[in-house]
């Protein structure tokens, strides 16, 4: 089972709230994969350009993913999943899709992981989830009797 986010607001008087660490109880019992864009940033090495690192939205997004015990999986590719797609001088780029995955899922996909695909149509770059990685590539050694 996963969920999958297309937003993460912290705000708390928002109509659109969705807070996960109210769903805790459910994470810990179900729930395995959680991604997506969770349109915010973990440290300042998550952005390029544009707003400065909110110390207390990353705390508090970071103590939430700690108390439904998620971790990150980590990923391959760019850095940065998401741009205002602008010109240099105004281009903003930031890490706000991501992984997360429970314990028990870890130890049934250990290998699994995280590839941020290079943007083609959108604003966010396509991730790809693999549970497992790929074989060795098969050297051709020749035959001997």
């Amino acid at each position: 089972m996963y969920i999958y986010f297309e937003r993460w607001k912290l705000t708390k008087d928002e109509a659109e709230v969705f807070v996960l660490s109210k769903m805790e109880q459910e994470i810990h019992a179900s729930v395995k994969l959680v991604l997506g864009d969770f349109n915010e940033i973990l440290s300042g090495e998550d952005n390029f350009g544009g707003r400065r690192l909110n110390l207390n939205r990353a705390i508090e997004f970071k103590d939430c993913i700690d108390s439904c015990n998620l971790l990150d999986l980590g990923f391959s590719g760019p850095k940065f999943t998401w741009s205002n797609l602008r010109q240099v001088s105004g281009l903003i780029l930031e890490r706000l899709d991501r992984c997360f995955a429970n314990p028990s899922w870890r130890i049934l996909y250990p290998e699994a992981s995280m590839t941020h695909l290079p943007r083609v149509f959108s604003d966010h770059c396509p991730v790809l989830i693999e549970l497992t990685n790929p074989p060795p590539l098969n050297r051709n050694k020749p035959f001997r009797f």
